[in-house]
């Protein structure tokens, strides 16, 4: 095992990333393809997803992959729960060229790349959010991702929820005016308010689709509107107060912090409520850029699984590396 080939795989709901290592470190290979979600895949697309990722590796790589030469850790959505990820582990063993296959949530992928193998907490809010902490000792904590129903607060979808809830009091006559429910409304597509429940509550692609209009509160918060700025503050906080919970969890003193997904592209606007929640808690933090992307966040795992030790030039040569579209 210390002479394996180790691939690290971040199989997300959009696309699948994966990345070839020699046991020194240095990268052979990187490709891409489509959806990597568990849930939509089954055992059978799982499967076929990384056989064809294992040919377009050894094809790009030049390198042979013979039986039993590959340690892999694919980070997987759809895949948190650890009977799925048992099952799914399962169903890549089975393909020759694999040794030894590690199957865990894409979150853990994230935070083990954001903070290079290094004890951490990560705060990822994209469509959805959860917090993740692993301290000195190996011992993992999360707080959040509960989903849209009974969590997912700091998110994009919860900010335009919030944001709604708000215009539809205003239009029902029981709330404040909202200056920026125009241009929300326009965001959605809808022709008037009367279709937000139908598309809410009907349309399967809703959650995406009122995430993807959240520009419109930092639009709004940039100018100044009071509500757009309690909203977003009153939701990272929650985020913050999360990760406060797991750093207490795991005994944390002053976590380096890293913050993922799609919301962090307004950074300015959510770190400052995210530090204000955590420290409300009582705890101090440090705040650090994501050093790694979650791919080579499995790839840390899979060098780990396989005895194998990253320099840190390769780390520093790993963060340099950027795929196609990331």
């Amino acid at each position: 095992m210390l002479q394996s080939l180790t691939i690290g795989i971040d199989a997300g709901g959009t696309h699948t990333r994966a990345v070839l290592s020699d046991p020194a470190g240095a990268l052979l290979a990187s490709v891409q393809a489509g959806p990597g979600n568990y849930q939509a895949l089954g055992d059978g697309g799982v499967q076929q997803l990384i056989s064809d990722l294992l040919m377009e590796l050894q094809t790009q790589s030049g390198r042979d992959l013979p039986a039993g030469s590959v340690c892999l850790c694919v980070g997987m959505a759809g895949a948190g729960r650890k009977d799925d990820q048992q099952q799914a582990s399962a169903a890549m063993t089975s393909l020759e060229p694999i040794a030894k296959a590690e199957v865990v949530s894409d979150a853990r992928i994230a935070l083990e790349g954001a903070h290079g193998g290094n004890p951490g907490i990560v705060v990822i809010a994209g469509t959805g959010s959860m917090v993740l902490g692993r301290n000195g000792q190996g011992n993992l904590s999360r707080a959040g991702g509960l989903g849209p129903i009974l969590g997912d607060e700091g998110s994009a979808y919860r900010l335009v929820i919030e944001a709604l809830q708000l215009i539809l009091r205003w239009r029902d006559g029981w709330g404040p005016e909202i200056p920026f429910a125009d241009e929300l409304r326009t965001a959605l597509g809808l022709d008037s308010w009367d279709g937000v429940i139908g598309q809410l509550y009907q349309d399967p692609k809703s959650r995406h689709r009122f995430a993807a209009a959240s520009p419109v509160l930092f639009a709004a918060a940039r100018g100044g509107d009071p509500q757009a700025i309690e909203i977003i503050e009153r939701q990272a906080g929650q985020l913050g107060l999360q990760a406060a919970a797991v750093a207490k969890r795991l005994e944390m003193d002053r976590p380096d912090i890293a913050g993922l997904g799609g919301l962090f592209r307004e950074r300015e606007l959510l770190w400052r409520p995210i530090v204000a929640g955590f420290e409300a808690a009582g705890l101090q933090a440090e705040l650090v850029e994501a050093r790694l992307q979650p791919v080579f966040g499995a790839l840390l795992m899979a060098r780990t699984e396989a005895a194998q030790k990253t320099p840190s030039r390769q780390l520093e040569r790993w963060s340099e590396y950027l795929l196609n579209d990331a």
